[in-house]
Parts: structure tokens; sequence; C-alpha cells
């Protein structure tokens, strides 16, 4: 009958154990959610077709510098001597 006691508290003992070890094993802890948003850019088409009297260079670099002091930056152009395309982060 002893044998038979001492292996009960041997299995209780280690049912008891294996308890403990679960409940005080950290959790891993919650992971922040990954918020999946649109695109993050806009873009801009600004005409650059010369007028009949040829392209007005001094214009078009106030027009630039003003798209760059808003955030803007240059792309490239669409076709030569047309439209330019700008882009910058939304806002």
């Amino acid at each position: 009958m002893n044998k038979v006691c001492a292996g009960a508290l041997i299995a209780v003992c280690a049912v008891a154990v294996t308890l403990f070890a679960v409940r005080t094993t950290p959790q891993a802890e919650a992971q922040p959610q990954v918020v999946v948003r649109g695109p993050q850019w806009e873009y801009k088409v600004v005409a650059t077709t010369p007028n009949p009297n040829g392209v007005d260079a001094e214009k078009l670099s106030l027009t630039f510098t003003k798209l760059a002091e808003d955030g803007w930056e240059y792309i490239r152009d669409l076709n030569p001597g047309g439209h330019s395309v700008f882009k910058r982060t939304k806002r």
C-alpha cells in the first residue's frame, strides 16, 4: 500500500509542479496591430507647354520654386516640353 500511496503522491506532485510552471510562464505580450493605410503620396501635373512666344523660363522657375516651398518634389516629365509631374506626402 505504501508503494501505491508513494506513486500517487509523486503523480500529484508532478501535476502540481506542471500547473505551477504553466501559470508562472510569462505570456507573450499583445502585439500592436498594424494599420495598413492607402497611398501616402499625392501627385500634381504642371503644364510646361511653351506659349507662342516660347517658354517663359522665369515664370516656370517661379512656379517650380513655389511648388518646392509647398513640399512638392519633381519626379519627371510626362512628355518633353509638355507636362511635369510632382509628388509630396499626403497632408
